[in-house]
């Protein structure tokens, strides 16, 4: 302490003095607003004796626009910490083969669990100017909570806060990680990128190609292109003859001169009907009839008719004798 003493009291300790000055006017400060845990909306009140402790152990670390804040890990000595953003704004950003991605951004009353960032190997980057960051160790939050039987109220929903920030925060970093090692250079990037280049180019010179022939081609009122007209008109009557005086007549499909007959269930049922039913003879019983009256009808080549034969023949004999 007389070291310290002789070092503050002499001509080169005008500016240390000052700075203890304003860092116990700081820490006061601290102390009556109950800052950093009442800058949350946990419920947290600054005549707590617990808040008060947990406000003096903190360390405040004022941040600059576009100043860089770089997390701890939890292997730290002092064990894991906390940061709390009470004022302004940040933007969390992952480093990844010279680039820097944007996570997410960080706004007044946001949790940061700087052993998550750090493994992850990410810092916040203040994007006002007026950010108010403070870091409080664990250690001093678990003894707080445990001055009493029962923890405080404020230190439930801290932890709560804590672990559904933690958790979002998680997913994001691991979403932005993947995202930047999709990014990165691959052995066969250069020979992807030679041949997209040499298809994008065939394209265009097929396109050039098509349209140079487009714009050779007569196309005529047809859809492909025909052949060059016959003699203009003032070559005499063949004129009618060109393409351009002619109507393109409409194309015959064997659909419109071959109808397509449908077959539907009632039709085929029909047919089906009609070849198996064989068609009825009207003039039947009348056949019938005149060969019932004319009596049998007589055999080819049977005595049946040698007999009829000789009856004709004997009938008009009969007639003379008589």
């Amino acid at each position: 302490k007389d070291g310290l003493r002789r070092a503050l009291a002499g001509p080169s300790g005008a500016d240390l003095r000052e700075g203890f000055r304003q860092l116990i006017a700081g820490k006061h400060e601290q102390l009556s607003n109950g800052m950093p845990l009442c800058g949350l909306k946990i419920g947290a009140k600054p005549g707590d004796a617990s808040l008060k402790t947990v406000s003096l152990q903190a360390d405040r670390v004022p941040l600059e626009k576009r100043e860089v804040w770089e997390p701890i890990p939890d292997s730290d000595p002092c064990g894991p910490r906390i940061g709390i953003f009470v004022s302004g704004r940040g933007v969390i950003e992952l480093s990844s083969s010279g680039r820097d991605i944007e996570v997410m951004s960080v706004s007044p009353g946001t949790v940061l669990c700087e052993g998550l960032l750090a493994d992850f190997k990410a810092r916040v980057r203040a994007t006002s100017a007026d950010c108010e960051v403070y870091r409080v160790r664990l250690s001093d939050l678990l003894a707080a909570s445990s001055f009493d039987m029962k923890p405080p109220d404020w230190f439930l929903q801290f932890r709560l806060l804590e672990k559904e920030t933690t958790k979002s925060m998680r997913t994001r970093l691991t979403s932005a990680r993947g995202l930047a090692e999709n990014r990165k250079a691959h052995p066969c990037d250069p020979c992807i990128n030679d041949w997209n280049k040499r298809r994008q180019e065939s394209v265009k010179r097929a396109q050039d190609l098509r349209a140079d022939r487009l714009a050779e081609v007569h196309m005529g009122n047809g859809c492909v292109p025909q052949l060059p007209l016959l003699p203009p008109s003032d070559f005499g009557s063949t004129s009618y003859r060109s393409w351009g005086k002619m109507s393109s007549p409409m194309p015959i499909f064997p659909a419109a001169i071959f109808p397509r007959k449908s077959r539907g269930k009632s039709a085929t049922r029909g047919a089906h009907s009609q070849s198996t039913k064989l068609p009825k003879i009207n003039s039947e019983p009348n056949l019938r009839a005149k060969a019932s009256t004319c009596g049998p009808r007589p055999r080819r080549g049977g005595s049946a008719g040698i007999s009829a034969s000789s009856a004709d023949l004997a009938a008009p004999a009969v007639g003379v004798v008589s």
